[in-house]
């Protein structure tokens, strides 16, 4: 048999072997590649902390003479991030304020928190949104 009697005899058989060997082909370095990226990948847990009883400052502006009572003066704030950096997390850069900078001459009035905490950790919940904000006194310089 001739060279081309080898290629041209059963022609589709041959054909459709040859794409089932490359589609077979295919699919194992597909599998092979997805496998190596998921070793390379390191791998990160969230994690949640609670932190209980830390206080509400009062954000006043710097010529005020005003003075503040928040209620509830503390809150429970639940941060999240990796386990590492919460376990070196201390209470002490959890910080929760309430801006009374805009508050004009309301005796009484509801505030939002915020907070704030390190690069890296982000707070998911509060145990209060809004605090009741009361004005003491006022002196005029």
């Amino acid at each position: 048999m001739s060279l081309r009697g080898y290629i041209t005899n059963n022609f589709w058989l041959k054909f459709f072997s040859l794409l089932l060997a490359v589609f077979t082909w295919m699919t194992i370095q597909a599998s092979f590649q997805q496998h190596q990226t998921m070793l390379d990948a390191p791998i990160d847990t969230i994690s949640k902390r609670t932190f209980s009883s830390i206080p509400v400052t009062i954000m006043t502006p710097s010529y005020g003479t005003n003075h503040y009572r928040v209620d509830p003066p503390v809150v429970e704030v639940e941060v999240t991030g990796s386990e590492d950096a919460l376990t070196k997390l201390n209470p002490k850069d959890v910080h929760v304020f309430v801006d009374t900078t805009s508050s004009g001459d309301a005796k009484l009035f509801r505030r939002s928190l915020q907070s704030q905490v390190p690069q890296g950790l982000s707070v998911t919940s509060l145990s209060q949104n809004q605090v009741n904000v009361e004005r003491l006194n006022s002196q005029s310089k």
